[in-house]
């Protein structure tokens, strides 16, 4: 356990500040919402076909969080590329547009 402790709080047990603690209360927090997500996927992946690639998007706004599973086969990835590739506005557009674009059509699924 004090190892896990040291690895979570960056220092021996025996050296921690309050910040250490607070640290490794945070590091463990994400390292759990991250195995809850990856359970997520692999729960998902295994309903799957196998030439099927589960995706897990998270929205997190004002309204709270909710988690969008997307499945992903070779038709549908052609499909979505066709889209995304006509869309000449997309496409030109910088990083932040894109990104407005992208949550604006996970807010139309959820």
């Amino acid at each position: 356990m004090e190892s896990v402790a040291a690895f979570l709080g960056s220092a021996p047990p025996d050296k921690w500040r309050q910040s250490h603690r607070t640290d490794a209360e945070y590091r463990l927090i994400e390292m759990s919402d991250r195995l809850l997500q990856l359970a997520l996927v692999h729960a998902h992946q295994l309903q799957a076909d196998a030439d099927t690639q589960v995706t897990v998007f998270r929205v997190v706004n004002k309204e709270g969080e909710c988690d969008q599973i997307a499945y992903l086969n070779a038709q549908l990835k052609e499909q979505a590329r066709t889209i995304v590739e006509s869309q000449h506005e997309f496409k030109q557009a910088d990083k932040q547009l894109k990104l407005a674009i992208i949550a604006e059509l996970l807010s139309e699924v959820s």
